[in-house]
């Protein structure tokens, strides 16, 4: 009789532990899942980011590089173009 108890208990104490383990294992699933679904957006988004960064990248070196050709303009055009001379004023004052 008594090792009738132990076996009825043993037996719920696996059928509980089996349950909790099986219930654990799908919460971790479902963990990995939206871990998994996460780690996809990160590296989607990190690839549109460094794709923006190339556009900007680009940006800047195509305003620089026209910067450059205005200052460089501006400086010929001041290199070639006519002198004026100052005209000071000769007022004589007692």
């Amino acid at each position: 009789m008594q090792l009738d108890i132990f076996f009825f208990i043993t037996t719920i104490a696996v059928v509980i532990v089996t349950v909790l383990i099986t219930v654990a294992l799908i919460y971790i699933v479902l963990i990995l899942k939206d871990i998994r679904n996460i780690s996809e957006v990160v590296s989607k988004e990190s690839r549109n980011f460094a794709d923006d960064t190339e556009m900007v990248r680009t940006s800047i070196k195509a305003g620089l590089t026209k910067l450059f050709h205005v200052i460089v303009s501006f400086i010929k055009a001041r290199e070639y173009a006519p002198r004026r001379r100052s005209h000071k004023s000769t007022k004589n004052e007692p």
